[in-house]
């Protein structure tokens, strides 16, 4: 097996910069390099317009710009900014099979914000894919939930714009 030089991680999330500063501590690697969709750190934390104007900015949980602010911190407090691409979205993940490397398609838009720049990196290996894209969030059993939802329905956010309280509570 080759020696693992480059690593790549997909989305700036929990999982991805925790892999991220895990990984930097290790100081075994050549290359590693985060890409992330979003302007900032932060996965499912980043509140969109939408959901703040539907459900109200205050929650029973740590508030959500205090894990934001904790996931982001840990990007600029351990020194990672330069290992961070922002607004670069992996379009496609391919393994040479002649190379064993990984090659990933990226895009990210200009500043005139009519055209993006596209682009490959080769990788000797893509370690965390953390985009959350194919995730349902998991919501423990608990006693009085629904109840909870439909009393207090603005109390609970929805984590995707467009998503309803009502697809929630059928999905519990």
């Amino acid at each position: 097996m080759a020696t693992i030089k480059s690593v790549a991680i997909i989305g700036a999330g929990p999982a991805g910069v925790i892999a991220l500063d895990a990984l930097a501590q290790e100081q075994a690697f050549d290359k590693i390099q985060l890409f992330e969709r979003r302007e900032k750190a932060g996965g499912v934390e980043i509140r969109s317009e939408l959901n703040i104007k539907r459900h109200g900015k205050n929650s029973p949980f740590r508030h959500w710009k205090v894990v934001e602010q904790y996931i982001q911190g840990l990007v600029d407090r351990r020194g990672y900014p330069n290992l961070v691409s922002y607004n670069t979205t992996v379009e496609l993940v391919h393994k040479d099979p002649h190379t064993s490397k990984w090659t990933l398609t990226l895009r990210k838009p200009l500043e005139n914000g009519t055209e993006d720049r596209w682009w490959t990196e080769s990788f000797d290996a893509v370690v965390v894919v953390a985009t959350g894209h194919y995730s349902v969030p998991f919501i423990p059993s608990t006693p009085g939930f629904l109840r909870f939802l439909k009393t207090f329905p603005a109390r609970y956010f929805i984590q995707r714009p467009g998503e309803t309280q009502r697809h929630i509570a059928e999905n519990v």
